[in-house]
């Protein structure tokens, strides 16, 4: 009996099922794993998906402006220690004198739910110069250290540093120095998760404290202005294809989104669309197509055919032709469009249609489970407003 053939939706490879993989039309990071099946795909090779996700999805994710958005958005439905976690700001690379920075590595300052200083001194992949935490896969295998400054001595806000510290250096190739006292602890080594300071790493919080003392804690941001062209490509074919299945792959529009995901000099797509940072003198615009604390991806449909716009926070729209006007979806009104919201930070993922998101948050009519995040989110709002101050 031979064995049973698939057409990789990004390559358009012929594969043996077994090595096919799990794909998720929408980025885990976005909140994927909590999409409907429909966008659980299986017709992904296994190279795709690794080398996909490392050099097209990270690219996304991991610039600033996208691993900042993500941050602001899960903050605005964090209610307490009782949440996942918030993760930490990015705020460039930096330069301290007398800190330890070994060859081929940078230091990196991030910074915390209450403003704790996070310095991460971790090795420097070139090909991925824009990425906050650089390549991915580095952590996992190259040695590095992070060193966190509590800002407050209050219980609530400390425990939320330390959380949120230790949940974005997981790894166990990274050290973990507590660089600040915290009342009621003895040294770094008395709080689970932490390790114990060698000499090199006692003198590289030395130099932390005195540029923190001093004001010259900098840093800087290195940009790739085409941090999201071949994401945009990606995102087209994957939610093209869990909308409208096979019938799509035979359109010019998932040919040209293919193309995009694999650019070359004589292989340029002729994919329209927006990118991420066009539409930022338009805020209305993102505001209607979006929705506080999530991530947001809106299928309308215009004479031409379906568009899809992605929204994070309200914020970094981007725009793309999705598919000709010819097809037809199980989950893609004509009329009342599609609107997937995603919420990472409470696992959450909700389907509505466009007339109803936008009616809901311009007042015109409620919407039971909108109502249930805006509750959420005066929730996480009267829970900052009560902490101590940071001092």
């Amino acid at each position: 009996m031979q064995p049973a053939i698939f057409e990789c939706l990004y390559c358009a490879q012929q594969f043996h099922t077994e090595d096919s993989s799990l794909e998720h039309a929408i980025p885990q990071f976005m909140g994927g794993a909590y999409a409907p099946s429909q966008f659980m795909l299986e017709n992904a090779c296994r190279d795709c998906n690794n080398k996909l996700g490392l050099f097209v999805d990270a690219s996304y994710a991991k610039s600033w402006f996208v691993t900042n958005g993500m941050t602001v958005a899960a903050g605005k439905l964090y209610r307490g220690l009782g949440d996942s976690p918030l993760p930490l700001v990015c705020i460039g690379k930096t330069a301290i004198s007398g800190l330890v920075v070994p060859p081929d590595h940078v230091a990196e300052h991030w910074i915390g739910p209450s403003g704790e200083t996070i310095v991460w001194v971790r090795y420097e992949d070139e090909r991925t110069f824009w990425y906050s935490g650089g390549n991915p896969t580095d952590r996992k295998r190259k040695p590095s250290a992070a060193y966190l400054f509590l800002t407050s001595q209050d219980s609530t806000r400390w425990q939320m540093g330390i959380a949120s510290f230790l949940d974005a250096f997981k790894s166990k190739k990274i050290r973990k120095i507590l660089g600040t006292p915290v009342a009621g602890l003895a040294s770094n080594s008395a709080w689970p998760g932490f390790d114990v300071a060698d000499a090199q790493e006692i003198s590289s919080v030395a130099a932390i404290r005195a540029a923190l003392a001093a004001g010259t804690l900098l840093a800087k941001i290195r940009f790739n202005g085409k941090f999201d062209q071949r994401f945009i490509a990606k995102m087209s074919l994957a939610v093209g294809y869990s909308l409208f299945g096979e019938p799509y792959l035979a359109t010019e529009h998932a040919h040209e989104a293919r193309k995009g995901c694999w650019p070359s000099a004589n292989n340029q797509s002729k994919l329209r669309g927006a990118a991420s940072l066009v539409h930022q003198a338009d805020p209305r615009f993102s505001q209607l197509m979006g929705y506080p604390g999530g991530v947001a991806l809106c299928v309308t449909w215009v004479r031409s055919g379906y568009v899809l716009n992605v929204t994070i926070d309200e914020k970094l729209p981007f725009t793309v032709e999705l598919a000709p006007s010819s097809l037809t979806s199980a989950w893609v009104d004509r009329e009342g469009g599609y609107v997937l919201l995603l919420f990472p930070q409470l696992r959450k993922a909700l389907e509505l249609t466009l007339p109803e998101l936008i009616a809901h948050s311009t007042g015109v009519a409620q919407n039971m489970e909108l109502d249930k995040l805006d509750a959420i989110r005066s929730q996480a709002s009267s829970f900052m407003g009560q902490l101590g101050p940071v001092q």
